[in-house]
């Protein structure tokens, strides 16, 4: 059931912009269907097909291809996210098979990443 017209909700929604992860997946999206529809048309085209059934296997290619762009976009902003995730500058990451900590490095807690032998 939509929200009325006058509410809180109906209101924040009409003029709230996309966040930045929606705004890439739509561009990835629209450039994948871009893409799909000029392979399509072109290669089917070239093989000699009529126009009327180019264009149609251009827009099958559109759909096909855009589910792919928006899969890629997603791919590609989780990778950036996740490279954006450093850990704390007060914590000092140790490599498997490191010995104890001595007194000249007990400045910042350890985390051991349990790699070891």
């Amino acid at each position: 059931m939509a929200a009325p017209k006058g509410s809180a909700k109906g209101a924040a929604a009409a003029g709230a912009s996309p966040s930045t992860v929606r705004l890439w997946a739509s561009r990835g999206r629209a450039a994948g269907a871009l893409i799909g529809f000029a392979v399509a048309f072109w290669v089917s085209h070239r093989a000699g097909i009529n126009l009327t059934d180019s264009a149609l296997r251009g827009l099958i290619g559109a759909v096909a291809f855009s589910f792919v762009g928006w899969w890629c976009a997603l791919l590609a902003i989780t990778g950036l996210m996740r490279s954006a995730i450093v850990p704390p500058a007060s914590v000092e990451v140790v490599p498997p098979g490191a010995g104890p900590r001595t007194v000249a490095g007990a400045g910042a807690p350890r985390i051991d990443r349990g790699e070891g032998p």
